[in-house]
């Protein structure tokens, strides 16, 4: 499987603002939604609604941070999954975090939005999204965030 790298991404927290004016002030509200209702169907088990919220991150290049998975295809199905697995190590099987800030950086894929979010234990985690069509889906997991 292709993985996302945002470690460049991360690199330029210090010198992007999520105050910037070339990014709508109400992006960090939606992608918080977003987040959320994606929390909401992992704690319900509900991966195939979550699937369209998931950023394509494999092989196929038409597709590549293009598209949404569909979790009826196993290999978009591995991905999702996979996310899953990650939000749950990072924040544990209670799901429990709060927001702790947000930024943007634009790349060769688009403009990613983080979300840092700390979890139970006063971690950080930032958490991907890439705007596809009208939609901010989860792409990427790091904990490489201050």
């Amino acid at each position: 499987m292709r993985y996302f790298s945002i470690l460049f991404v991360l690199s330029l927290f210090a010198c992007t603002s999520s105050k910037s004016s070339s990014i709508p002030k109400d992006i960090e509200a939606k992608i918080q939604k977003q987040f959320d209702k994606n929390i909401t169907l992992i704690k319900a088990k509900n991966y195939e609604k979550l699937a369209p919220f998931i950023t394509y991150g494999g092989q196929d290049e038409e597709r590549y941070c293009k598209d949404v998975c569909n979790y009826e295809v196993a290999g978009d199905q591995r991905m999702v999954d996979d996310l899953i697995e990650e939000t749950i190590k990072h924040l544990g099987t209670s799901l429990e975090y709060t927001y702790d800030s947000y930024f943007f950086a634009k790349e060769s894929e688009g403009t990613w939005h983080v979300l840092v979010a700390k979890t139970a234990e006063s971690k950080k985690v930032g958490f991907a999204f890439l705007k596809i069509g009208d939609l901010y889906t989860f792409a990427d997991i790091t904990t490489d965030v201050k």
